[in-house]
């Protein structure tokens, strides 16, 4: 009898060549043979079976008894008469039990499906077939009541009637869960599709996709757009352009040529249009003010207007008819450069040039609404209910992800499960203390089929460089970057966030041997930069300055100091530092529990007194009544703060802020998922106080809340009423509810909701915020501010710092450097790496990631001088340590922790 598995073999690799795969269960002729059989005659029976006839039909008759033996004891499940296992009809009336409306049906199904999951090893096939990802989708995304049983179920939490309110909930046994996820893991790499096109890289590890782009150009011809009569027509014929190039960069030549201006304000009306092509007109006004960042050419291709920002070879893919149908095929690829494009420009009238650069900026300036005189909120003290976050998880399927059922619904499915691990306290009771954990860790959720192909497509300069990334790809950023791990998102951000010579770094960072042509051509796409004087004594005056003039610039900002002989990298980390910490400073009103810092114009921040208990920096309540004037001055530092993240991400740079939870939630727009048990994350000992208050009106205390004598005013802002005339306004037993209400919304909503307007807004003048929710909250203090910090080792620092000129890794004093490094506390760690980067911080990846990497050679001195008389010195532009070779450990420790010390505040010769 035939031996049949009705699993199908499982085979994840794409039609057009993915390397991706996932294992599949198959059984040949030599694993059958590994089976442990029932008879235990395998070997004696194969030995001389076809010496007679008589013999084969002993063999014959054996394989039969062994076939039978093996589907007794490996393939149990009976069929019905329909050919059906029993598995498969048990799922089957799993899904039939989920589709219907009585609710212990419902529950009964949650129940039996996780006994099968926790049993059985189910295949894909089994799962897909009888289309219970579907109907478990449907069953979450009905109701918070549903969603709730089906955790109860499968990760065993508790029962609302089994709690009250002085109990922790701590979830214990989430297996079931994990193995759901895993599950439906296997499916999506079983059925997904997604396609890499890989056009420019060659066989062999010297690939060469990006020299091949550098050498093709797309052949374009420039025409003044006929509404346009104020400006001359281009007569010069077509020209060529790199693909990789901005549009920009068309408006910047045209300008140059004297294009930027109408032909009334020419300033030889009389001169030949063909003759004004021979010369650039660099000087004219118009180029001027472009090199001011005006706008001054509108570009269009087929009457679609392109962004400046964009490269010509996404403009052309954007605007094109045929590009959104074949713009992933290699056809198409090779159509762009044998093709002749038509672009057209026209003028930016000046009155639209300078109104719309006004309308902008009045627009920013309302952006910050004031709280309405008639609003509920005021008037009546109605906090507005908010919808609970999961449900934003489960996203029903658009037509177009109905053509890949299957797999949209597994990617559903998995979306919803991560909102649910992620925000399954909210389904309890605000009072309810619950494990901050989700139910299930992140790395759970990433795919590492996906990662893979991601990975492989990002090897493509093409596709990086100018934006132009898969359909598929964009889709997953967008909807499912959970999918993906911390690295990648990371390396996606970069390339995508920021414009095309970040791009450029970030590609060659992670590609050092992709040949991207000759050297001419990357120091024609290295970036520029731009240096900057600022002065130690008004460090926040000049930087706020700094970064409003740099605000729309491409180029990376260099500082240096005034009265100071250093530059280059390390100052500039240093002036990031020294500004992370003066935004911090008490004076200025801005923090809730102000860190207060000592006077750092000399030497390096002392912090004083913190009284943020760890929390991290969360903006001050700004009340409805507070004057106009302090609300300017408090929005106009935020906008700042803004404005020094977006350029602290833009150029790569750390930051030295201990950012709160809440804020990063507030970055990603999460506002309106915080409830009072959020609350602790940002004062823990007012949550507490509140909670303490609402245990009194669960037990009917309702005196001991009277005889505290409290009105509606926000604790500890003695005039911070809470609605209209809060002040005068008791509370009370009745009101108890509404007053923790507004307390909590105020402290984390309301009250801090122009201020995060204004963050949003700095923000976004540098580089779009809404890029960042590729990250999770707790990424960002990673992103801005560099890796946790943890005690280092020999072994990680023999591994991560290099040693040279004259030390290598067994010689005397990097072995007492190593043991010294070794055992520097926290903040003796912070400040040797200021004293050696100009950063207390280090990149995400820890010391090896220093770029360049930490050096550390020999100190050479005069003959017959001491080196012990010497201390270590840096080149903090390249991570350059000098360091003496002092005879005895603890004289190296003296003198590293002395250097350190001292050597702070200042950039000099050494």
């Amino acid at each position: 009898s035939d031996v049949k598995r009705k699993e199908p073999a499982i085979n994840s690799e794409s039609a057009e060549g993915s390397s991706t795969a996932t294992s599949a269960t198959t059984l040949s002729a030599s694993s059958l043979l590994q089976i442990p059989t029932s008879s235990g005659k395998v070997e004696g029976a194969f030995r001389n079976r076809y010496d007679s006839q008589s013999r084969k039909e002993i063999d014959l008759t054996w394989a039969r008894e062994e076939a039978k033996s093996i589907l007794e004891e490996f393939f149990n499940d009976q069929e019905n008469e329909e050919g059906q296992s029993a598995l498969i009809t048990q799922l089957i009336e799993v899904n039939d039990k989920l589709k219907q409306s009585d609710l212990s049906k419902q529950i009964e199904g949650l129940e039996q499906f996780a006994s099968i999951l926790t049993a059985q090893d189910l295949s894909p096939f089994e799962i897909i077939h009888t289309k219970i990802m579907e109907s478990l989708f449907e069953y979450l995304q009905t109701s918070s009541l549903n969603q709730k049983e089906f955790l109860r179920v499968f990760a065993s939490l508790p029962k609302d009637s089994e709690l009250s309110d002085t109990d922790v909930i701590i979830p214990q046994n989430t297996e079931c869960l994990e193995k759901l996820v895993a599950k439906i893991h296997q499916i999506v790499s079983h059925v997904e599709k997604f396609p890499v096109k890989l056009f420019d890289i060659q066989h062999g590890r010297n690939m060469t996709g990006g020299s091949q782009h550098s050498q093709k150009k797309v052949k374009c011809v420039l025409q003044k757009d006929p509404s346009c009569s104020k400006t001359k027509q281009w007569t010069s014929g077509p020209v060529k352009i790199d693909p990789l190039a901005p549009v920009s960069a068309i408006e910047r030549h045209l300008v140059m040529k004297g294009y930027g201006f109408s032909v009334s304000e020419a300033r030889n009306s009389d001169s030949d249009e063909n003759d004004s092509d021979s010369e650039d007109d660099a000087d004219q006004p118009s180029f001027i003010a472009f090199a001011r960042g005006q706008r001054l050419l509108d570009l269009y291709i087929n009457g679609q207007k392109l962004a400046p920002n964009i490269t010509i070879y996404q403009a052309i893919r954007e605007c094109e008819e045929s590009g959104s149908e074949l713009s992933d095929d290699e056809e198409y690829q090779n159509m762009i450069w044998g093709r002749t494009f038509t672009i057209t420009y026209k003028l930016i009238p000046k009155e639209n040039i300078n109104q719309d650069g006004k309308k902008e900026k009045e627009a920013r300036i309302h952006e910050i609404k004031h709280l309405s005189s008639d609003s509920p909120l005021w008037t009546e003290g109605l906090v507005k209910s908010q919808e609970n976050p999961i449900r934003s998880f489960f996203i029903s399927l658009n037509e177009k992800q109905k053509e890949e059922l299957t797999l949209h619904s597994a990617l559903g499915l998995l979306r919803g499960l991560f909102g649910l691990s992620r925000f399954w306290q909210t389904l309890y009771s605000p009072f309810n203390s619950c494990s901050k954990k989700m139910l299930t860790a992140p790395e759970e959720f990433e795919n590492h089929s996906i990662t893979s192909k991601v990975w492989r497509q990002l090897q493509d300069p093409l596709n990086v460089l100018s934006g132009t990334l898969p359909s598929w790809l964009s889709d997953l950023i967008e909807n499912s970057s959970f999918l993906l791990p911390f690295d990648l998102r990371r390396y996606l951000f970069y390339i995508t966030a920021f414009d095309r010579q970040r791009a450029l770094a970030k590609f060659v960072e992670r590609n050092p041997d992709h040949d991207m042509s000759s050297s001419r051509r990357l120091n024609s796409e290295r970036s520029s930069r731009e240096k900057k004087v600022v002065d130690r004594s008004r460090i926040l005056q000049d930087a706020e300055q700094l970064l409003n003039r740099t605000k729309n610039s491409n180029a990376y900002i260099e500082v240096q100091y005034a009265d100071e002989v250093g530059t280059g990298l390390g100052p500039t980390l240093e002036f990031y530092t020294l500004v992370s910490n003066e935004i911090q400073r008490t004076e200025l009103g801005l923090w809730r529990g102000h860190r207060q810092i000592e006077d750092n114009l000399k030497g390096k921040p002392q912090v004083v007194d913190s009284s943020t208990r760890g929390e991290g920096l969360f903006p001050n309540p700004i009340a409805k009544t507070c004057k106009k004037s302090t609300v300017a001055h408090s929005t106009n530092k935020f906008k700042f703060f803004g404005q020094l993240l977006g350029r602290a991400l833009k150029d790569s740079r750390l930051l030295d802020l201990p950012l709160s939870p809440l804020l990063c939630r507030y970055l990603l727009s999460e506002e309106e998922t915080f409830k009072f048990r959020d609350l602790y994350e940002l004062d823990a000992q007012l949550a507490r106080s509140l909670q303490q208050l609402h245990t009194f009106s669960s037990n009917g205390e309702a005196d001991s809340i009277d005889e505290l004598y409290l009105d509606f005013v926000l604790p500890g802002y003695n005039k911070f009423e809470l609605m209209k005339s809060g002040q005068n306004k008791a509370v009370n037993g009745d009101n108890l509810s509404q007053y923790i209400d507004l307390v909590t919304h105020w402290t984390m909503i309301e009250g801090v909701r122009r201020q995060f307007q204004a963050i949003k807004i700095g923000f976004s003048e540098v580089c779009d915020i809404n890029n960042l929710k590729i990250f999770h909250p707790w990424e960002l203090p990673r992103i801005f501010c560099g890796s946790e910090r943890a005690r280092w080792t020999v072994v990680e620092l023999e591994n991560s710092i290099r040693f040279d000129h004259g030390y290598s890794t067994n010689c005397r004093a990097v072995q007492f450097f190593n043991t010294v490094l070794s055992e520097l506390t926290s903040d003796e760690q912070s400040d040797f790496l200021r004293f050696s980067t100009g950063s207390p911080h280090l990149p995400v990846g820890g010391l090896k990631s220093l770029n360049p990497p930490l050096t550390v050679v020999k100190k050479t001195v005069d003959e017959g001088e001491n080196p012990e008389d010497y201390l270590p010195s840096v080149m903090t532009c390249q991570n350059y340590l000098k360091l003496p070779d002092y005879p005895t450990l603890q004289l190296m420790r003296e003198k590293l922790l002395l250097a350190i010390s001292e050597g702070q505040g200042a950039f000099l010769l050494s």
